[in-house]
C-alpha cells in the first residue's frame, strides 16, 4: 500500500491548486467584477431600506404607537400609511354628501370608519375628534354642533393627509423620475372626456397609461385608481378635473360637466 505524503496526496494537492486559483482570480482579474457585484448589492440594499423610512415629524401622528401596532414592522406600517391616504382622500366628501342628503347612519358610518383607521395609523388626536362628531351624530346633537366638529374635523384630516403625501409616497423613487409633460396632458384630457361621458374605455385609457398616471400624480394615483377600477366614473371625474387644476392643465369647455351634470 503505498505511504501518503505529509500534503495529502494527488487529491489534496489538486483542491489545494482549485482555491488557490480561485484565490487569485478574485482579488487580481475577477476581483473588481465580484466587488462590483457585491456592491450593487450592497446599494439595492440600502435603496430597499431608504424605500422604507419612516415619516417623521407629522403633525398628529405618533409613528412609534402606529408602529406598535404593526409589531414593529415598517413595511407593513407604511403599506397601512398609504392605504389611509388612498381610502380616506375622499372621506369630507363623502360625509358631506350623506349629511346633505340626510343619511344619518352613512355619515356615521364614514366618521367610525375614520376613527378606527386613524387610531390603527397612530392619528389619536384625529380619532379622538371623529369619535366625538361619531356621538353627536349617534346622540342627535344640532346641525350646528355636528357642522362646528365637522369643519374642525376636516381641517385637521386635510393637515394629516398633506403631510402623509409628502413623506410617504406609493412608490418613493417617482419623485427623482422626469414625467414627459405634454404626454401627461394628453392622457388626462382625453381620460377626463371619457369620464365625464361614463364611457367605459376610460378603463382601458388608464391601464394603458398606467405607468405615467403612477409616476405624475403620486400618492392621488391611488385614489383615482380605486375609483376608476371601481367604475365610479362620476367621482373620478370630479377628482381628475381637481388634478388637472392643480397641474396647471388648460382643460377645454366641451370637457367640462355643464350646471345639470354636476
Amino acid at each position: 500500500r503505498p505511504r501518503r505524503s505529509p500534503s495529502g496526496g494527488p487529491a489534496a494537492a489538486r483542491k489545494l491548486w482549485r482555491r488557490t486559483t480561485s484565490s487569485s482570480r478574485r482579488w487580481t482579474d475577477g476581483g473588481g467584477h465580484l466587488r462590483a457585484r457585491r456592491g450593487r448589492a450592497r446599494d439595492q440594499r440600502d435603496g430597499s431600506k431608504a424605500n422604507e423610512e419612516l415619516p417623521v415629524k407629522i403633525e398628529g401622528l405618533d409613528v412609534s404607537l402606529g408602529l406598535n401596532r404593526t409589531l414593529g414592522k415598517v413595511p407593513l406600517y407604511l403599506s397601512i400609511l398609504r392605504k389611509f391616504i388612498q381610502q380616506q382622500s375622499m372621506f369630507g366628501e363623502s360625509f358631506n354628501r350623506a349629511l346633505a342628503s340626510g343619511n344619518a347612519g352613512e355619515a356615521e358610518r364614514l366618521v367610525h370608519t375614520l376613527q378606527s383607521t386613524a387610531g390603527n395609523i397612530g392619528a389619536m388626536p384625529l380619532a379622538a375628534e371623529a369619535s366625538r362628531l361619531e356621538d353627536r351624530l349617534r346622540e342627535g346633537d344640532s346641525a350646528e354642533m355636528v357642522r362646528a366638529d365637522t369643519d374642525r374635523l376636516l381641517g385637521n384630516l386635510t393637515n394629516l393627509l398633506d403631510q402623509l403625501k409628502e413623506g410617504v409616497w406609493s412608490e418613493p423613487e417617482f419623485g427623482r423620475v422626469q414625467v414627459d409633460r405634454a404626454t401627461f396632458e394628453a392622457v388626462c384630457l382625453e381620460l377626463l372626456s371619457l369620464l365625464k361621458n361614463d364611457d367605459v374605455a376610460a378603463l382601458k385609457i388608464f391601464r394603458a397609461h398606467h405607468d405615467l398616471l403612477k409616476l405624475a400624480l403620486l400618492t392621488d394615483f391611488l385614489v383615482l385608481e380605486h375609483m376608476i377600477e371601481s367604475y365610479d366614473f362620476s367621482e373620478a371625474y370630479c377628482l381628475l378635473l381637481k388634478l388637472c387644476q392643480q397641474h396647471v392643465i388648460e382643460v377645454p369647455v366641451k370637457t367640462l360637466r355643464g350646471p345639470h351634470e354636476q
